[in-house]
């Protein structure tokens, strides 16, 4: 059985694997800086987004020295409200993975209240 056999019996022949890096922990009080997704069709990379996000607060210099991201490079990039229609638009109905689901997740599902969004069914 081949990868593209594989995915198609686990109803994943298309999927977005995804991951998030954010001003600290807690989803309630920090915030997405940036999101990166790759949308897989049979197995293979077809789209993706990436996007800085302008979080509206200071990024600790520990989060700089984690992600590299610093507070001049998110100065100039979309706020939340823009990025979070664009990124459910990409994100369609596909089933989505990631490394650290529970941690990304948290923050999505946060961005999504926050806008008055509908969360992905992931």
């Amino acid at each position: 059985m081949d990868r593209a056999e594989l995915l198609d019996i686990l109803n994943l022949s298309t999927f977005i694997a995804f991951d998030l890096e954010t001003t600290g922990l807690d989803p309630v009080t920090d915030h997405i800086i940036e999101i990166a997704a790759i949308r897989f069709v049979k197995g293979r990379p077809k789209d993706r987004y990436v996007t800085l996000v302008n979080p509206d607060k200071h990024i600790p210099v520990l989060v700089t020295q984690i992600t590299g991201i610093t507070n001049n490079m998110v100065r100039t990039a979309p706020k939340e409200a823009k990025v979070i229609d664009d990124f459910l638009e990409f994100l369609g109905d596909a089933p989505l993975v990631a490394q650290n689901i529970c941690f990304d997740w948290e923050f999505l599902s946060e961005l999504c209240k926050r806008y008055e969004r509908s969360i992905p069914n992931g």
